[in-house]
């Protein structure tokens, strides 16, 4: 959870100021000034995990604006990963096992493991720090 009160400076280094937050069309925003030396004050917007907002055609939706920063992004990786699925009938309410596997199982491992489907998933994933 982040302490939005807490927070006087942007990531580029301009001063700040927290109003609050507000119930504004469905979605919880949060509110900052920010004060910058040469072209004044500029009002940002953030949703409770710090990602930027913007009105737009009467929502709000995440912008990707990268200036006045407030909160550090979380970085996204990718996952991969290969769901098995195999067939064991003398379980008589489970009768389907999925393995999840990092790597891709060679074409001896379906047969050998007697895998029906094999799957890739992958996910983009936002991991905290």
């Amino acid at each position: 959870m982040i302490d939005f009160s807490k927070i006087t400076k942007t990531l580029d280094g301009f001063d700040c100021h927290y109003f609050g937050t507000r119930e504004s069309f469905g979605r919880q925003v949060h509110c900052f000034a920010v004060f910058h030396p040469l072209l004044g004050t500029a009002e940002v917007q953030c949703d409770g995990d710090g990602k930027r907002l913007k009105f737009e055609n009467g929502l709000w939706v995440e912008s990707a604006a990268t200036n006045y920063q407030i909160v550090k992004p979380m970085p996204t990786v990718e996952v991969t990963r290969w769901l098995c699925f195999k067939h064991i009938p003398t379980h008589s309410e489970d009768s389907v096992v999925v393995h999840c596997m990092i790597r891709e199982p060679s074409a001896d491992a379906i047969d050998r493991n007697k895998y029906f489907k094999v799957e890739r998933r992958v996910w983009k994933v936002e991991v905290p720090e």
